[in-house]
């Protein structure tokens, strides 16, 4: 759990200033960790999760996440699953993508922002 893992991270030197964790319960247990500790997100760590579960938006900070659309998802594995089992070839190696979205809120340390396209193409360019 995220609890459990802030004390690891917690004993790192130098202390990591951000961390992505795997889901937004994980993130919401490292975010609990830090505050009993006495360690300020985003201030000492940001934090970022991946889900966009309902109450990461009501958490202190509100925490930032991934927002991925799990119907899609769930469809895409099926489809994958199904020609993979249908596929007289053998098993073929392919890369499968999913549209997300950076939900953008304070535990990142930003401003808060409109969604982030976490797909779009970034003219480097203009942010230099």
């Amino acid at each position: 759990s995220g609890y459990l893992a802030a004390a690891s991270l917690l004993s790192h030197r130098p202390r990591p200033t951000a961390v992505f964790a795997a889901n937004d319960s994980t993130a919401i247990g490292l975010m609990s960790a830090l505050n009993n500790a006495g360690v300020s997100v985003p201030r000492d760590m940001a934090v970022v999760g991946f889900d966009n579960i309902a109450m990461a938006q009501y958490m202190s900070p509100p925490l930032t996440t991934v927002h991925v659309d799990a119907f899609a998802l769930g469809q895409k594995a099926v489809r994958l699953m199904l020609n993979t089992l249908t596929d007289t070839d053998g098993a073929k190696v392919t890369v499968q993508t999913i549209d997300v979205v950076l939900k953008v809120r304070r535990s990142c340390g930003a401003r808060a922002a409109d969604p982030v396209d976490a797909n779009a193409k970034v003219d480097m360019k203009r942010h230099s």
